[in-house]
């Protein structure tokens, strides 16, 4: 094979500029080999490599990692323009080469200091336990230990409003579909999302203490099954006129999952048709340059429900939800039992790297030994 041969490339991401770069590999032809070292970018759960012959990709691959690991992957040119791609101990899965098939680029949220849109989503029927640990009603109607929570969620607004010139906000609570043929009030959700009209769902910009009262001011609501209607407000957040260059946050607080088809929950646990599903929707608002934080309500351990197969199967299907909502896993997801809203905004206003939902660009770190940016 000549030297002058055109060369297998690879399309990665550089953090430090937020410029999507081009990278030459040294391999010119069949038969030849080289290990690339990328890492992951915060909140991706698969490394996508894009690989171009001269200006066309040639191949998509995608191989699972963690948020902000390091990975090494083999390239090898097998023949003519097939090119095999793998990593060991992991699963990698090749894609065609269109455009379709690509990862959205990285969400780099706003640190200027200047803008502040927030929205709290509040689960309308999320429930409570004694100290017993019996479940003892929904959380909404237990003011005290509402109240306590409300204030940690009140004193995260407060806390990131600080840290900008101007802020807007609005809350809104989901409840669930009304299941057909069902009139038993405990199964009769009294709202799908709250408040109905979608001019009082506007973010605007209020102080504190207005926050502080619509908080209160949430109406309890019972869900018709198991799965409730997160997704759905997931979709009225997207319809939010978020302003462009603010730094955009989604807050969930709850204990229901939403509708997923990718991850479908337990049989039996959603007895309504759904019209939007917790990823396209959570897919829509990183595309609006929106991260989501989420706060989840754990069943305590006294309840007995982790000893109850089909209920534990429920609450860890809930709660793994609730992580994988979260836009940084492992610091954009809290459980409400320490839930602190003044640590969480500091983690919120600490963290401004550039994050990915599912599959994104790596960062390329080294290729056939050599650091990225070194010469060959």
């Amino acid at each position: 094979m000549s030297s002058n041969a055109a060369p297998l490339r690879i399309r990665t991401y550089q953090p430090a500029s937020g410029r999507v770069i081009i990278t030459d590999l040294p391999l010119r032809g069949p038969g030849q080999a080289c290990p690339v070292r990328l890492r992951s970018l915060s909140g991706a759960s698969a490394l996508h490599l894009p690989l171009l012959l001269e200006e066309a990709v040639l191949l998509r691959a995608e191989a699972e990692c963690h948020e902000e690991e390091e990975i090494e992957i083999e390239i090898r040119w097998i023949r003519d323009r097939t090119i095999q791609v793998a990593a060991a101990g992991r699963r990698v899965f090749t894609f065609p080469p269109e455009e379709d098939f690509g990862p959205r680029l990285p969400l780099r949220p706003a640190c200027d200091g200047e803008r502040l849109d927030l929205i709290v989503v509040v689960d309308a029927t999320t429930r409570c336990f004694g100290e017993d640990g019996n479940e003892s009603g929904r959380l909404l109607e237990d003011r005290p230990g509402w109240n306590r929570h409300a204030q940690e969620l009140a004193a995260l607004a407060e806390s990131l409003s600080g840290a900008f010139r101007s802020s807007r906000w609005t809350v809104i609570a989901f409840g669930d579909e009304a299941i057909p043929k069902v009139s038993a009030v405990d199964l009769t959700p009294r709202f799908r999302i709250h408040p109905p009209a979608e001019a009082a769902r506007q973010l605007a910009p209020d102080g504190i203490d207005e926050l502080r009262s619509a908080l209160g001011r949430i109406p309890v609501s019972s869900g018709g099954d198991f799965v409730d209607s997160l997704a759905d407000a997931l979709h009225v957040c997207s319809q939010a006129r978020w302003h462009p260059d603010a730094r955009k946050l989604v807050i969930v607080s709850g204990d229901s999952p939403g509708y997923s088809i990718i991850q479908p929950p337990p049989w039996g646990s959603n007895a309504s048709l759904r019209a939007h599903d917790v990823e396209s929707q959570a897919a829509s608002l990183q595309a609006l340059g929106v991260e989501i934080l989420a706060v989840y309500h754990e069943a305590p351990s006294a309840s007995g429900l982790y000893q109850q197969p089909e209920a534990s199967a429920l609450l860890e299907y809930a709660r793994a939800q609730y992580q994988a909502l979260a836009s940084r896993r492992g610091r954009f997801f809290h459980l409400a039992s320490r839930f602190q809203g003044r640590s969480a905004a500091k983690t919120v206003l600490e963290l401004t790297t550039p994050l990915v939902r599912g599959a994104g660009l790596g960062e390329l770190l080294a290729a056939n030994g050599r650091p990225a940016g070194d010469s060959p």
